[in-house]
């Protein structure tokens, strides 16, 4: 099993909870030239009327100049990693119990499926402990997990039936 990890800067802009709010700041970051790879918004349950933003990435020197005109700011108190690879039943599970047995709490998580693919975005409050879940990842080998290993056969059985 492969697993690509990168290290990721994330951007974060508060937004108007309203109609507008959210497409006003991804206009200013299109206008930017920016092509992002995740994009997540939620309201803001401490402040009425106020939502937050989070993007990534930002490249060069003008995206970072004009990222403040867009009301963005490097959230440097979250530490974000970027975790893909082929997608197989338990996945998640086998992702975050390494990270939990490594002794890490994670800040956030977010994560997706696209065909066989997964992209996942979990976020640390330190440096240190982003570290340390890379360490934990690439430790992931499926021949150290059987039932890992036993699911990933039988899905892609299962695919070469449907294919």
């Amino acid at each position: 099993m492969t697993l690509k990890t990168t290290r990721m800067d994330v951007w974060v802009a508060p937004i108007d909870d309203a109609p507008g709010g959210l497409a006003r700041t991804l206009r200013a970051v299109a206008d930017m030239g920016a092509n992002l790879d995740c994009v997540l918004a939620r309201r803001e349950g401490t402040m009425k009327g106020k939502g937050v933003l989070f993007i990534t990435p930002l490249h060069g020197k003008e995206q970072f100049e004009n990222a403040d005109q867009a009301g963005l700011h490097r959230a440097g108190h979250i530490h974000t990693l970027k975790i893909e690879g082929e997608d197989h039943p338990g996945m998640g599970a086998e992702l975050t119990r390494v990270m939990s047995e490594a002794g890490i709490n994670l800040h956030g998580l977010t994560a997706t499926v696209l065909g066989h693919r997964f992209v996942c975005y979990a976020s640390f409050d330190s440096v240190a402990d982003l570290e340390r879940a890379e360490q934990a990842i690439h430790s992931l080998d499926h021949e150290r997990f059987p039932r890992l290993r036993a699911a990933m056969r039988k899905a892609m059985r299962e695919r070469a039936v449907t294919s």
